[in-house]
């Protein structure tokens, strides 16, 4: 059996802040679902509150073979998450073309979702890490 070991240094970083989970997140954690019960464990041993958004949520489950498959990832995204964070996109419009013009060409196939993402990351570095895989 694998085990998600967290680094001391790491530790640090996200104790006593939100962790912010993107969609390549829960597609791991489908794949590897013991290993990361035991991460969302140790996260939250830190006092470290997973956290993701609406737009996640609807990334990965897009890509479900049927109701019954979308219902499963939907319960896979509440047993490790503490809540959505509320976010309308519109509040950040400014901030992700000022993310658009930064990036050019890179950012060109960035999802809407990412760009919300990193608006966010950026907005509340403070309080909140964002962890993909």
């Amino acid at each position: 059996m694998s085990v998600i070991i967290i680094p001391s240094t790491l530790s640090k970083t996200i104790k006593n802040k939100h962790l912010l989970f993107d969609a390549s997140f829960f597609i791991d954690f489908k794949d590897h679902e013991t290993e990361f019960l035991g991460f969302i464990k140790q996260i939250r041993k830190l006092n470290c509150v997973p956290v993701t958004i609406n737009q996640v949520a609807i990334e990965f489950v897009k890509g479900s073979k049927s109701e019954e498959d979308m219902q499963e990832r939907l319960s896979l995204i509440n047993s490790c998450v503490d809540y959505f964070l509320p976010v309308i996109p519109s509040v950040y419009d400014e901030q992700i073309y000022k993310q658009i013009v930064k990036y050019d060409r890179r950012g060109a196939s960035a999802s809407m979702t990412d760009l919300i993402l990193g608006v966010l990351a950026k907005n509340h570095q403070k309080e909140m890490c964002y962890i993909w895989c």
